[in-house]
C-alpha cells in the first residue's frame, strides 16, 4: 500500500494564502449591478494585493536593500479581477547571491499562491537604459507606485527614470503605437465582439491620453487635466462617464469568464446583459440593449480621444503662427486646417454648424480640422434642437448635401462621428450603436446605413463603374438621384422598434421628405423604396422565378420603370 505524501507546512501555507485570495476576491466582487462603484472596487482589490505583497516581502526580503514597485496597470492602483499584477523589483548595484536567491524564491511564491505576475528584476541603470530603448517599458515604469523596501532607491528611480521623459518623443511614439493598435481592429470602434481594452474607443485610448498628459506635466487624472485647462468640465464629465461604463462591463466580463478576458464575445454578451438587469422586449433583445450602451460609449471615447490627442500634440509641439486664409466671417484655413474665425461661432450663428461640413468639402487644400474647432463642433451638438431642425435654412443646407452628391458619404460619416447627424435626425440617433444579430449585417445599424449610402454613391462615380457596370449605367441616367440616397438613409431607420421596420420606417421617410421640400412624386418614391427595400431580394432568393405568376406579381407591384431601376 502506497501512502499519500504528507503535506508540508510550506504547501499548507501556500494553499491557505490561495484560498484567502480567492475568498476575498469573491466577497469583494459579489452582488454587483449597474449602480455599483466599480472604480472603488478595483482600488480596494489593488489594496488587498498591496497588503498581501507587503506582508510576504516583510517575511522574506526585509533584510535586503531591494524595492518592490507596482508598475503598469497595477501601478495605477486599480486592479481588474484577473489582470496581471505588474511588478518591478528594483535591486541595488551591488547584490549578493543570497539576496538574488531570496528574490527568485519570492517571485516563485507569487506564482504558487495564484497571482498572475508580470515581473522584472532590474538595477537602476538597467531601468534607465530599457526606458530609453522601449516606449512600452517607459510607459510601464511611468505608472510606478512604491509598495515596500528601500524608499531612497525608489526616489532615485523616480528621479532618473520617470522625471526624465522626453515629452516630444514620448507623445510621437504613443501616437504611432495607438495607430498601429487601431489598425489591428480595422480602425473601428463598432466591432461586434469588441475588445474593451484594446479596440478603438476602448480603455486603452483613455489611458493614452493620460500617459501623454502626464509626460507633458498636465497631470495623470481627468481632474488635473481640467485644472490645467486641457479639458473642460463637460469633457471631464463625459470622459468619466464613458470610462465608468467600460470599466463596469470589463470588470463583469473578467468575473463571468473567470480569467483575464477583454473580448466581449457573443456568449458573454448574453450573460452580462442578464446580470446587468437588461430584459428582452418586443423591440430589442437584452444583448442588443447592452451592446448599444457599449458601442455608444466606445464611439464617444474614440472621438474625444482623437480630439484631445490632437490638442495635446499641439500643446506639446506648438503650432505655426502662419497667417490664416479667411474664407468668410465664420471660417478660415490655418496651416491647412479648417477652423472657426473665433471661439463661439457655432453658438452665435447656429446655421454655421451644417455649413461647416459644406465648407470642408469646397476647399481641396484643407487637410483636417483644428483641435479647437473639433472641440467646438463636438460641444455644438447641444444647440441642435427642434427650433434648429425646423429652420428652413438648415433644412436646405442638409438637403443640399444629397443634391450636391460630392462628399456625401464623408459628410454623413463625419456628422455621425460628431453626433450631429443623430441630433438633427433623432430617428437616426436612436439606431446609433445598435447591434444586429443576423447573417446579413456585420455592422451596427448606423454604420450599415451609411455603408449603403456609400455603395450607392460609388455607383455614381465614373472611376468605379467597372465594379457594377449595370448599376453605374442606371444611376448615371437616373433623374434626381438624391431620392435614392435619402431612401438608403431611411431603409433601416426603424430597426429595434419592434414590428416590421420597413413599414415603420415609411412614416419617418415621409416626414423627412415633407420637411425638406421634396416633390410629391419623389416623396412617394422614397417612401415606397423604404417599404419595399427587401422585396426584390426576397423574390429573387425565395420564390420560383420560372413561375410566370411570380413574375406577374412582381411587375404589378413595381409598376414603373423608374421604380424598377431605383429598387435594383
Amino acid at each position: 500500500m502506497v501512502r499519500a505524501k504528507p503535506v508540508s507546512s510550506v504547501d499548507a501555507q501556500i494553499q491557505n494564502i490561495r484560498t484567502q485570495i480567492k475568498q476575498k476576491k469573491q466577497k469583494l466582487f459579489s452582488r454587483l449591478d449597474r449602480k455599483t462603484d466599480y472604480a472603488s472596487l478595483l482600488k480596494r482589490h489593488s489594496k488587498q494585493i498591496d497588503a498581501l505583497l507587503k506582508s510576504l516581502w516583510d517575511e522574506r526580503l526585509k533584510a535586503t536593500h531591494a524595492t518592490l514597485i507596482a508598475v503598469g496597470g497595477y501601478g495605477r492602483g486599480a486592479l481588474f479581477p484577473f489582470s496581471d499584477v505588474d511588478l518591478l523589483i528594483l535591486i541595488p548595484d551591488a547584490i549578493n547571491k543570497k539576496d538574488e536567491s531570496v528574490i527568485a524564491s519570492f517571485v516563485s511564491l507569487l506564482w504558487d499562491i495564484g497571482l498572475d505576475v508580470g515581473h522584472s528584476v532590474r538595477k537602476l541603470k538597467e531601468c534607465v537604459n530599457e526606458a530609453k530603448k522601449d516606449i512600452t517599458t517607459q510607459t510601464n515604469l511611468m505608472e510606478s507606485r512604491f509598495l515596500v523596501g528601500s524608499k531612497s532607491l525608489f526616489t532615485q528611480f523616480k528621479s532618473q527614470v520617470v522625471s526624465r521623459i522626453d515629452e516630444h518623443r514620448f507623445c510621437d511614439a504613443k501616437l504611432v503605437e495607438l495607430r498601429q493598435r487601431h489598425s489591428r481592429y480595422n480602425d473601428s470602434s463598432q466591432n461586434l465582439e469588441p475588445n474593451l481594452k484594446e479596440s478603438p474607443g476602448g480603455l486603452r485610448d483613455l489611458q493614452t491620453i493620460l500617459w501623454i498628459a502626464q509626460a507633458a506635466g498636465f497631470g495623470a487624472t481627468w481632474a488635473r487635466l481640467r485644472e490645467n485647462g486641457v479639458i473642460t468640465k463637460t469633457e471631464q464629465a463625459q470622459l468619466e462617464k464613458h470610462e465608468r461604463a467600460l470599466t463596469l462591463v470589463r470588470t463583469l466580463l473578467h468575473l463571468k469568464a473567470g480569467r483575464k478576458e477583454d473580448r466581449l464575445l457573443f456568449d458573454f454578451q448574453r450573460l452580462l446583459a442578464a446580470d446587468l438587469g437588461f430584459r428582452t422586449t418586443k423591440a430589442k433583445p437584452e444583448t442588443e440593449q447592452l451592446m448599444q450602451v457599449v458601442f455608444k460609449a466606445s464611439k464617444s471615447v474614440s472621438l474625444l480621444s482623437s480630439i484631445l490627442l490632437q490638442h495635446l500634440t499641439e500643446l506639446i509641439h506648438g503650432t505655426s503662427d502662419a497667417d490664416p486664409i479667411i474664407i468668410d466671417e465664420d471660417f478660415q484655413i490655418k496651416n491647412n486646417f479648417l477652423e472657426t474665425t473665433s471661439p463661439g461661432v457655432f453658438n452665435k450663428r447656429p446655421h454655421s454648424i451644417l455649413r461647416f461640413f459644406s465648407v470642408l468639402h469646397e476647399h481641396n487644400e484643407i487637410k483636417g480640422i483644428s483641435a479647437r474647432t473639433r472641440k467646438e463642433l463636438w460641444h455644438a451638438k447641444k444647440i441642435i434642437n427642434d427650433e434648429f431642425r425646423s429652420d428652413e435654412q438648415n433644412r436646405k443646407s442638409f438637403l443640399n448635401f444629397f443634391q450636391k452628391q460630392v462628399g456625401l458619404t464623408h459628410t454623413l460619416r463625419l456628422m455621425n462621428q460628431y453626433e450631429v447627424l443623430g441630433r438633427y435626425l433623432p430617428e437616426f440617433g436612436k439606431i446609433c450603436g445598435q447591434l444586429q444579430h443576423d447573417l446579413f449585417h456585420v455592422y451596427t445599424v448606423d454604420d450599415h446605413i451609411l455603408m449603403v449610402v456609400r455603395n450607392l454613391r460609388r455607383f455614381a462615380v465614373q472611376e468605379m463603374s467597372h465594379e457594377f457596370p449595370l448599376c453605374s449605367k442606371l444611376i448615371g441616367s437616373f433623374k434626381r438621384p438624391e431620392t435614392l440616397y435619402i431612401a438608403g438613409l431611411y431603409h433601416d431607420i426603424a430597426k429595434g422598434r419592434g414590428g416590421d421596420h420597413s413599414k415603420l420606417g415609411m412614416a419617418d421617410a415621409e416626414r423627412f421628405c415633407r420637411h425638406h421640400g421634396l416633390g410629391a412624386a419623389d416623396t412617394k418614391l422614397v417612401i415606397w423604396l423604404v417599404e419595399k427595400h427587401l422585396y426584390m431580394s426576397t423574390i429573387a432568393q425565395k420564390r420560383d422565378l420560372s413561375d410566370p405568376s411570380v413574375v406577374l406579381e412582381f411587375v404589378k407591384s413595381v409598376k414603373t420603370q423608374r421604380r424598377l431601376e431605383a429598387l435594383y
